[in-house]
């Protein structure tokens, strides 16, 4: 793979996952309503499970990526790191996080 598609195919990747899910999921009858923060967080952990059992591998699939490395340094978060991670985690401040992805061929 050519360093431009990796870097092309890396974008595409980070659009995609940042983006909301696709599965039917149950919202309160009145839309106005804000849910409670922990409801929420639920609601957008179950939006980042299936992102990263469907969207991701079919993605990384159809890219030729094997393996992903998303990594933060101390105060240097990758801004796409917070969409890939739990809604109850903070920011990376003071740990270095490493987030790995890797396709089991399945």
């Amino acid at each position: 793979m050519q360093p431009n598609s990796v870097v092309t195919a890396a974008a595409t990747l980070a659009v995609l996952c940042s983006l909301g899910c696709h599965a039917v999921t149950t919202l309160p009858a009145d839309r106005s309503t804000v849910l409670p923060l922990r409801e929420r967080a639920a609601l957008t952990d179950r939006w980042l499970d299936d992102r990263l059992d469907t969207l991701l591998p079919a993605v990384m699939r159809r890219e030729g990526i094997d393996m992903w490395i998303l990594a933060a340094r101390e105060y240097n978060d990758d801004p796409v790191l917070a969409t890939m991670l739990p809604a109850s985690w903070l920011s990376s401040v003071r740990r270095r996080t490493i987030v790995l992805f890797f396709d089991r061929g399945e």
